[in-house]
């Protein structure tokens, strides 16, 4: 009987053993499925956090270009209304110059609101159309010089620019800068003549 009650016991004992490990494992497994559980809740708030922070990235990038790009439209429609308004100056002269012979433009400058014209012309009442022709036109200087026996006009007009928009500096393009040309051929005619 000793030893059957040490047998109970021993079987008892691996029985308490059997659970206890069982109960542990069945613990160790929940726990398990827990922290897995918890694993995957961990990764997708983060990669709902990596998507927001790439969004509001996104975004911040988006804004920066739209802004970016409204601020070279603004600017081209400025350089666009400055070369409309260049256009109309450049045209409009050159219209006053071919209906009017022997007057020439040969610099444009431009000083804030202003811009000035410089050239020559054979006939001094001609630079006084030329005044009128745009808004505010101010005969600055007007200055007789004598080139090989004929006398010419040295000029220079300051007017009103046409919607005031700032510019550089321009020198007339060469074709309309045509006064040494004319002069010259003229010389050539005179002494042929």
């Amino acid at each position: 009987m000793g030893n059957t009650i040490k047998i109970f016991l021993s079987i008892i004992s691996c029985l308490v053993i059997f659970f206890i490990v069982y109960y542990i494992r069945d613990i160790n497994y929940e726990q398990s499925q827990e922290i897995i559980r918890l694993q995957r809740t961990y990764d997708n708030l983060k990669e709902e956090l990596d998507f927001l922070q790439n969004f509001e990235g996104n975004m911040q990038r988006l804004n920066n270009e739209i802004a970016d790009k409204q601020e070279m439209y603004l600017r081209s429609a400025s350089i666009s209304v400055d070369k409309n308004n260049w256009s109309f100056v450049i045209y409009t002269l050159s219209e006053f110059v071919s209906r009017n012979q022997l007057i020439w433009i040969e610099q444009i400058t431009t000083q804030g609101s202003r811009f000035t014209i410089r050239g020559k012309s054979y006939h001094r009442d001609r630079i006084t159309n030329l005044s009128r022709v745009f808004e505010d036109g101010h005969i600055s200087r007007i200055d007789e010089i004598n080139i090989d026996g004929n006398t010419f006009w040295d000029f220079e007009i300051s007017f009103l620019r046409p919607k005031a928009q700032e510019t550089t500096a321009m020198v007339f393009p060469p074709h309309l800068q045509n006064f040494d040309r004319y002069y010259h051929n003229y010389q050539l005619t005179q002494r042929g003549n």
